[in-house]
């Protein structure tokens, strides 16, 4: 009966309804950003001025040659504990694609070309196959950070955990730390911003567009100044919980480390969808 009754409204009756709905979706505490955000006209968008520094690392991107996914995902003649085999059976083929990880390998061994040291941090881990592509192909120190409230896959975390423990011993100056809760928990957010500031952040948490905006309110406080700011799966957003922050059944009153490597660890630019297509502008085409 609603859903007739929303149907007969007037289209910016609809939007309006929709946009305070989203508000109103923020809970108790909600972001001006966000809020300011979710009440922008689409085309507003279209006034932004095209980063040259984007459009150059795209040039230089897009012809590199790329590894496969099986080979990313593999150690010595075994599969990564990252990988799941029903990953392999998705309608999308996002595991398989090679505009997914493989691009995702070649953008990170552009960024952390020439650098010291390179900080990423995840929102949305599942089981760690961004952790395993970024410890593949950067070569200097790496230091990987993981949010996740292991429900997305109930042993994400774990083998996120096992997955960088076998890469850690295959070699490498590489240092990680997983969080068990949400990237909306005040425990978790005031961890992260105890930390160093991060070169990359990847959001891939909550597909709902407030979560999104509300992870991307985040990242702008985490992030370095000359960093980069990844949002996966920018243009797919179903109403549904993703790996951080909506339809939890009760909230974590403090984050959990489950594993932390030896290790403990100071113009931001935003690549939006997973890579594929025109990724510089609004995700996968």
């Amino acid at each position: 009966m609603l859903r007739q009754v929303f149907a007969a409204m007037l289209r910016p009756i609809r939007i309006g309804v929709k946009r305070c709905l989203n508000v109103l979706s923020q809970g108790r505490k909600p972001s001006w950003p966000v809020t300011q955000a979710l009440f922008m006209a689409p085309r507003s968008l279209a006034d932004l001025e095209p980063d040259e520094g984007l459009t150059r690392l795209r040039a230089e991107l897009m012809p590199m040659p790329r590894p496969r996914s099986e080979d990313l995902f593999s150690l010595g003649n075994q599969r990564l504990p990252c990988w799941l085999p029903s990953d392999e059976q998705l309608a999308d083929d996002w595991l398989l694609s090679r505009d997914y990880y493989p691009l995702y390998h070649n953008l990170f061994k552009l960024i952390s070309r020439g650098a010291a040291e390179v900080r990423l941090l995840e929102i949305g881990v599942r089981t760690g196959y961004i952790g395993a592509v970024f410890v593949r192909a950067v070569e200097c120190r790496r230091r990987y950070i993981g949010v996740d409230p292991s429900l997305y896959v109930r042993d994400g975390l774990q083998r996120a955990e096992r997955t960088l423990v076998a890469l850690k011993a295959s070699g490498g100056d590489i240092e990680f730390d997983l969080i068990e809760g949400y990237s909306t928990d005040a425990a978790v957010q005031r961890t992260l911003q105890g930390m160093p500031k991060f070169d990359i952040v990847h959001i891939d948490g909550d597909h709902t567009l407030t979560g999104k905006l509300r992870d991307l309110d985040l990242a702008r406080h985490l992030v370095a100044r000359s960093g980069v700011v990844l949002v996966d799966d920018a243009t797919h957003v179903p109403q549904q919980c993703g790996c951080c922050g909506a339809g939890r059944a009760a909230p974590l009153v403090s984050p959990r480390r489950l594993h932390s490597s030896e290790a403990r660890p100071g113009a931001t630019r935003t690549l939006s969808g997973g890579l594929q297509g025109d990724w510089t502008k609004d995700g996968a085409q």
